[in-house]
Formats: structure tokens, sequence, C-alpha cells
């Protein structure tokens, strides 16, 4: 027996001990540090060995990166006296979640709706790359408001990482066998799959009042891995209880058994995923969840029961497989006709579509003008609703496909809602898993550029998983889900994690390099990247020197990969230190994008951007200075353009050429006159980078210069108002 954290923290003392755990002890603490008081529980390890400390400190690093209405916040945390780790938290008066709603007799609307903000924090927490991994009814407690509350992330596993306890036995008794999905019995991989199995058991349970029958209860692992669960319908015990056995029947069942599927792949991918049938369910549209095929079926009955079939029932369960295949091919010959006449029709759509278009592109209808690549796409936004009718599948692959585009051409504010509304259109029962999963994507290349990294990594993963269940329809998005993952990594800063995926993904894209020769060039691409992050710089320029080359194989030398690929072995020979060869690099790319682009396009401007910093690098002042006063003019001249926000990066960079030249008094004016023409600018850095922390000089200089000339009001303004804005637009 512990002691009671007496020590634990100045401000919070103990008084009741409220639960014994797997790790420790809970214990009911005020919390007064001289300006208000509240109660708190204290969670303290009760024997620290070394390995149930280390899980408790990332326990601790896990809460610090949560803040839901719907998850126990962390106040604090330490060490005590006796150099025992401690957890200060909310402290939850409440009853489980299957308790609350048997006390107040929650009729089936009721419970759903409270299981569904159960569903929001668990996504919240995997859109934070954490797994809880022991969902259950005591780990979900219910205020006295009606509020739910998780709790206990004890042995949460933080995606992409290594698990703190490494013997995969240790791992395995770190679970509630009633609430453990499969895999954590069978050593598979932890995904918020796992999770989504837990939220399935509970669900059954708010719905009949039992948890999923298993027939061997003193071996669960065996239990939970071959037997199909009851439908929750057949489990109820009174036809016309509280949840009555006809409303679960049908819809409810499948949401159930789906969220309860031992196959990973036939499971939920997300909690967001089960929490949105179940909104349809509440608001009487179809659900995503399909039913399990016949063959399916006979295929696991075959799996049970492989020992217990006699000879005879061999030769009967043979026949009757034969005609199951015939049945199946037959099937398949049907599934493949609908599809032929999907594709048929798809192609009608678009076809009609795509006349819609470049009708309303005639001259007569622009009256002559040169039509741009982004008012096809506006007029294509317009036409999409007439053109699909009533055929949503094909609504969700334009939207998303229309959402794309604009992403391509950098217009990310158009990009975005599109994007979203693909995403929300693919929930339709008739959208195929490849389209599902290639919005996500999508979506989630959005939520990168906006550096929303948690949630792109969600969707990538989600994305991921869709396009494994459609097989071979889906290669295709399985790799670009695996690519943009690492994509997502490598941005957020964990080039260490992303390496890896990108090396395998390489290896199986290099067995389809003579068909599929661009993919080996993406990989390749982003393999440079993350080896320049590393500080690789050989093994990078490499990696960008054989994309280059497939690239030219491919479409000839002048493509925007291949201008990308310059620009990005460009900016890794600056770091590198090696100025000439960025610079030749930088001009190949420059040269590129304003043949392709044009030279007043955001690609060029970008690209000329990462020139002018290398010119600066080698003090080449003078030949700089001239060619950012042009760009900003051009600029200035392209502010009315959608996407083009990049006026007050310009005008940063240019007062930075000016003070390493010394000229401070005019990079001073140029500061202030153009610092607040861009509404919205955000810097891409989540800290003020280099640039504007010397803007902030110049503009202390700006001060200066105003006070010796009798205006103190404006000096006093400038430093607030400036300070202000740095905070603002650099996060």
């Amino acid at each position: 027996m512990v002691n009671a954290p007496n020590s634990c923290a100045g401000a919070v003392s103990n008084s009741l001990r409220q639960r014994v755990g797997g790790m420790g002890e809970v214990w009911l603490g005020e919390r007064s540090d001289g300006e208000f008081e509240q109660q708190v529980a204290i969670k303290q390890v009760a024997y620290p060995t070394p390995g149930l400390v280390q899980r408790f400190r990332q326990e601790r690093q896990i809460l610090a990166r949560l803040a839901h209405p719907n998850i126990a916040r962390l106040i604090d945390g330490g060490v005590d006296a006796d150099g025992a780790p401690y957890l200060v938290m909310e402290y939850v008066e409440g009853v489980p979640i299957t308790a609350y709603v048997r006390d107040h007799a929650l009729d089936l609307r009721a419970r759903l709706q409270l299981f569904l903000r159960v569903c929001g924090a668990v996504q919240y927490a995997h859109q934070n790359l954490i797994v809880h991994r022991d969902l259950k009814p005591s780990n979900i407690l219910v205020a006295t408001d009606g509020t739910p509350k998780l709790l206990d992330f004890g042995i949460a596993k933080v995606l992409a990482t290594t698990d703190v306890a490494a013997p995969t036995q240790t791992a395995a008794r770190l679970l509630t066998p009633d609430y453990a999905a499969p895999e954590q019995f069978n050593g598979g991989a932890i995904t918020t799959a796992t999770d989504v199995y837990a939220l399935g058991v509970v669900l059954y349970e708010l719905l009949t009042e039992t948890r999923p029958p298993r027939t061997a209860p003193f071996d669960a692992s065996a239990a939970v891995t071959s037997n199909e669960p009851t439908p929750p319908s057949a489990a109820v015990d009174h036809p016309t209880g509280v949840v009555p056995r006809r409303a679960l029947r049908g819809d409810l069942d499948r949401i159930t058994l789906t969220a309860l599927a031992a196959d990973v792949q036939r499971r939920y991918a997300t909690a967001e995923a089960l929490g949105a049938d179940l909104q349809r369910y509440l608001d009487g549209r179809p659900i995503a969840a399909r039913r399990d095929s016949a063959w399916y079926r006979l295929r696991k009955f075959a799996k049970r029961n492989r020992y217990a079939l006699g000879d005879a029932v061999t030769v009967v369960a043979v026949s009757v497989a034969a005609a199951f295949i015939s049945l199946q091919q037959a099937q398949l010959a049907r599934e493949q006709a609908a599809r032929a006449e999907q594709q048929a029709a798809r192609g009608q759509v678009v076809r009609k579509f795509l006349v819609g278009v470049f009708e309303q592109a005639r001259p007569d209808e622009n009256q002559g003008q040169p039509i741009t690549a982004q008012q096809l796409l506006q007029i294509g936004e317009a036409q999409l609703a007439a053109a699909v009718g009533n055929a949503p599948a094909i609504r969700a692959d334009l939207t998303g496909l229309i959402g794309s585009l604009y992403w391509d051409i950098g217009d990310y504010a158009r990009a975005e809602p599109l994007l979203k509304a693909a995403v929300a259109q693919s929930a339709e029962p008739l959208v195929t898993d490849e389209i599902r999963a290639r919005n996500l994507l999508g979506l989630a290349a959005v939520e990168s550029e906006k550096q929303a990294f948690a949630a792109a990594y969600g969707h990538a993963q989600q994305a991921l998983v869709l396009a494994r269940r459609a097989g071979r329809a889906g290669l295709s998005e399985i790799s670009d889900a695996e690519r943009v993952s690492a994509n997502i990594l490598f941005l957020r800063g964990d080039s260490k994690l992303a390496e890896p995926l990108l090396r395998q993904l390489l290896a199986a894209d290099r067995l389809n390099l003579a068909t599929a020769p661009a993919l080996v060039a993406d990989d390749l691409q982003l393999l440079g990247s993350v080896l320049g992050e590393l500080a690789r710089y050989d093994e990078s320029e490499s990696a960008f020197r054989e994309a280059i080359q497939i690239d030219s194989r491919s479409h000839g030398d002048r493509h925007s990969k291949i201008s990308s690929n310059y620009n990005e072995l460009g900016q890794m020979l600056l770091h590198k230190g090696d100025l000439a060869g960025a610079e030749a690099a930088l001009r190949i790319a420059l040269d590129g994008v304003r043949q392709l682009y044009g030279p007043e396009s955001q690609p060029a401007w970008t690209v000329q951007s990462n020139l002018f910093r290398v010119l600066e690098m080698q003090g080449r002042f003078a030949e700089v200075l001239p060619q950012r006063l042009r760009m900003l003019e051009q600029e200035k001249r392209c502010r009315a353009i959608p996407g083009r926000k990049r006026l007050p990066s310009t005008a940063i960079c240019l007062g930075s050429t000016i003070a390493s030249s010394a000229s401070w008094i005019r990079r001073s004016r140029l500061f202030a006159r153009h610092w607040r023409s861009g509404p919205g600018f955000k810097a891409p850095a989540p800290r003020p980078t280099a640039p504007t922390r010397s803007s902030t000089s110049a503009l202390r200089w700006h001060c200066r210069v105003t006070t010796r000339r009798q205006r103190p009001r404006c000096a006093q303004r400038w430093p607030f108002s400036g300070s202000m804005n740095c905070r603002r637009r650099n996060g």
C-alpha cells in the first residue's frame, strides 16, 4: 500500500482515495493557490518500476497535447518527495456511461447522442495521433450535468512512434480483455480502428445493457478472434424494454457489427466514420455500413469449424462451396457489368459537363478575352450541379477533382471548401472506397498546407484504410496515401519517421518502374527533401538527381516536376553551403516555371525568392535589390487575383535585403508602407522567421527616426501595432 500523496504539490492536498488502477491509485484532492480552489484528481504510481514510471511520463505528455471538452484535462504534474511521479487532473464527479444511461432511463436517441459526444472526443485524440487502447465504461464517466468525460490515457499509444514497452507479452497484458480488439491479442498493428472496436463494445452495452457474448470467457483472445458477435437485436432480453428490439434490427445491428468486425479491414477506420453512420441513422438517411456477403460468411464458417467437420460433411461442404463459387463468379460478373455501366454513365455525365464548361468559354461568352485555368474551373464549379443531376458518386468524384485542380494551381481558398464538400458527399453508400480515399487525400493536402498536420495525418490514414479495402481498384490511392502520410510527417518536422516509410514505398514502386516511373520520381523527390532536412546532403542530392533523370525520360526537359526537383535541390544545396550549385539549380528551375506558368506566376515568384536568398548569401545585394523592387511592384498589380497574398512576405524579404546592404532608413519606410497591405497573411513558420525578426528591428529604427522628427505619438503607436501584427501573423 502506498502512502497518500501528501507531498505532491504545494497547492494540492489529498483527502480520499477514489480507485486503484493497473498503473496506480487515484486520490481526491483540493487545489488551492491563493486565487481559487477546486477539487482535483491526483494519480500516483502505486509501485514505481521503471516501466510504469516511463508510461506515467508518456501519459503526462499525451494529456498535455489534448484540450477537448469531453476529455479530462491535465492541471499539473511532477514528482513527490519520495521520487514517485504524479498527475493532477480535472476531477470528474460522475458515473460510468453505462450506469448513467441505465439510472436515467435514457431512450435510444438520447443514448446515441451521448455516445456521439464520446466518438468526438476519441476522434480528437486520433487527430492528435493518439490511440487510447483502453476505452471502456469505467474510463468514460458522465458528470452530473450529462457531460461525458474520457479518462485514463495510461496505456495510450502515440501513432508513428515506438511503444515504450518493448516486449510483446508486456504490451499484451496492458488491456481490458472484454473491450480489447483482436489485434491487441494477436500482436497486430495498433491503429485508430483499435479504438473503434472498443467503442463498438461500449455501443453494444448502451443498446442492450450487456456486453457482446463470448463463448470462451476464460480464453478471451481465442474467443474474440474466432467468433462473430451476436447482433444487438438478438441480445435484448425484453422486446419492449427501454431500447426495443425492433429499433435495433437493421441499421443499428449493421453499424454495431461493423464496429466489432474482427477483420480490421471490415471495421470503421475511425471514430469519426462510426459517429457519422450513427448520425445518418438518427437523421433517417442511408448508412454506409454494408452487410457481409454470403461467400464471406461461408469462409468464416469453414474456418471456425475446420476440425469439427467430418468426411461426409466435408463432401457436402465442398459441394456447397463449389455452388457458392459459381454464385460468386456470377455475382462478380454482375458487379463488373454494373461497374462498366457506371463508368459509361460517368462518361456521359463528364462529357455533358465538359461540353457545358467549354461552351461557356467560347469567345462569344467572354468577349474574346483569353480564359485562364482558374476561370475554367470556376465555370466548371458553377456547371457541376446541373451536369451530375441525381448521381451522388459522380458528384463526389467531380467535386473532389475540381477541388484538387484548384489546389494544383495554388488557389487554396477555393480548394478547401470543395474538398470538404467532396468528403461529405463521399458518405453516400454508392460512392466507391477509392473515390472516398481520393477525396480524403485531397483534403489532407490542403490541411497540411495550412499546417493542420494532426487533421491531415488522420485523413491520410483513413484514406489508406479505404484504399486497401478497395483492393485492386484502390492500388493507386494506397501509394498516394502512403506518400501523403510521409510528406505530412516531413512537414511537421518528423523526418526520422518519414524516411523509413518512404524507403519502403520506394522499394515497392521500383518494382513497377517501367510502367509507373512517375511514382518512383515522386518518392525520390520527397526522399531527397527528407534527407536534406536530416543534413545527409550527398544522399539527398543523389535522390534529387535520380528523380530528375526519371522525369526527363518520361516528360522531356520541360515539365513542372523537373522544375520542382531543381527548386528543392537548390534549397538543399544552399543549406549544404554549395552556393554555386544552388544558384545553378535554381536558375534552371526558374527558367522552367517561367516558360510553363509565366514570369509573374506564383511558382515563378517562389523560385525567384529562393534564388535571391542564394545571391544574398554571396553578397550580391546590388543585383538582388532592383529585382526585389520589381517583384514587389508586380505583386501589387496582382493583388486582386485570388490566392495572391505574398505581398507582405515580399516586402519583408525586400526589407531584409536592404537591411543587409545597410540602408536601414529606406528599409523602415518600405516596411511601414507595406506591412499592413495584405490582410490574412500568415507566415509559414510557427515562430517568427529571421526576415520577420529583422523587420521588427527596422520597426524599432523607424520608431527612433519618427521620435527625432518630433512625432512621439507615431513612435508610440508603431511598436505596439507592429508587435501585435508579428504575433498574429506568425502564430
